[in-house]
């Protein structure tokens, strides 16, 4: 398999219980991850957190979902959220790409994704390293696992590196 360099890649999940984060040295290879929980003044803490990781981290690009894009499901202060992130990454000179959550349903198609819980599956399949962070499928009456934000955010990593081969 040949990689093409392209430097730290970022990829951000914001959702209604914080951030989910995966850093990326290449397609294969996620150098951390996790969630940022925040419970209060959310988008404002949210995007504090988001600030830190970019500047711990040092990302060549942040990958966030395109969230007024057709088939999004994100809230109005999550959408908000999702731009002030990207204005402040570019802000830092960081290339900011989204993907349409489409986009990336459709990279995560041959997994048979129907669901989050397939995609998060088929992330695992693809990224070891984040198998032993799977949240068991849940029931429907269940609220989502906070950590299913970390296969968000890998998800749509794994989207930008394969458009990226394009």
């Amino acid at each position: 398999m040949t990689l093409a360099y392209e430097g730290r890649v970022l990829a951000l999940a914001p959702n209604s219980r914080g951030v989910g984060f995966v850093l990326f040295q290449d397609e294969i290879t996620p150098l951390d991850w996790g969630v940022k929980e925040v419970r209060h003044d959310k988008n404002a803490e949210c995007l504090r957190k988001a600030k830190t990781l970019m500047r711990r981290f040092r990302p060549d690009v942040i990958v966030l979902e395109h969230g007024s894009a057709p088939g999004s499901r994100r809230s109005k202060r999550v959408r908000k959220l999702l731009t002030l992130i990207a204005i402040s990454a570019r802000r830092q000179g960081i290339e900011v790409c989204r993907y349409s959550r489409l986009r990336v349903r459709k990279r995560f198609s041959v997994f048979g994704v129907g669901s989050k819980d397939d995609m998060a599956a088929g992330v695992a399949a693809m990224l070891p390293a984040l198998a032993p962070r799977l949240p068991r499928r849940r029931k429907p009456w269940e609220s989502e696992h906070y950590g299913m934000a970390i296969f968000e955010a890998a998800a749509l990593g794994i989207t930008h590196f394969a458009e990226q081969r394009r």
